[in-house]
């Protein structure tokens, strides 16, 4: 190896250990803050420069989407499946304790991108990836309810099930009403409850009128 050679390695490396260095002092800060921290404040937690920052990042943005990439990527890694062979209240349960766990997890940067104006990019398609991650996850776990009712009424119940396990309605018991991890879990229980169980009524009752007629 070339002593140029090993220069640029060991710049590459730094650059690599400046780039994780920043990553994480983000993650602490957001999730300590619940708010984006200023450029000085992130150098100083990582203990790099402000310059490094941009060049490494561009900007502030730049730094959030790394940020939002690494934990979606950790997420989406870890995700385990939930078995559809188990009974829906079982399901139900085990989709509640694993959504929340998710949006509790996601909370500080959801709150970060909401407060700005108009997201980057970067920022806005990764929202768009956590949102077709978690419609396919519901449609996966609660296919067997959903394959049972009527195409007008499953696309309405698709979505009225993606509003009561969003981020944006998670926010509003945890963040409005104030309510503990366990009321809030458990309030999502009761909806996706209220709406599998009403679905099957509707649907049994379309059932039986077609039978009559």
């Amino acid at each position: 190896m070339t002593s140029s050679t090993g220069a640029a390695d060991g710049r590459v490396a730094r650059g690599v250990r400046t780039r994780e260095a920043v990553v994480a002092a983000f993650e602490e800060l957001i999730t300590e803050r619940g708010k984006g921290p200023t450029a000085s404040e992130l150098a100083k937690r990582a203990g790099v420069s402000c310059r490094s920052i941009f060049s490494h990042f561009g900007d502030m943005d730049g730094v959030m989407s790394a940020a939002a990439r690494r934990l979606f990527d950790h997420l989406s890694d870890a995700h385990v499946p939930i078995s559809r062979q188990l009974p829906v209240d079982e399901r139900i349960e085990a989709f509640v304790v694993q959504r929340a766990r998710t949006l509790e997890i996601t909370a500080p940067f959801y709150r970060a991108v909401m407060a700005q104006t108009s997201p980057s990019p970067a920022l806005s398609q990764l929202l768009n990836e956590a949102m077709e991650l978690a419609r396919a996850d519901t449609m996966f776990v609660f296919r067997a309810e959903l394959s049972g009712v009527e195409d007008g009424l499953c696309e309405d119940l698709e979505e009225a099930m993606l509003v009561v396990t969003s981020w944006h309605h998670w926010e509003g018991l945890r963040g409005v009403q104030l309510l503990s991890l366990p009321q809030a879990s458990a309030v999502m229980r009761l909806e996706l409850r209220g709406l599998l169980g009403r679905s099957a009524a509707q649907t049994a009752t379309a059932t039986a009128e077609a039978v009559e007629s």
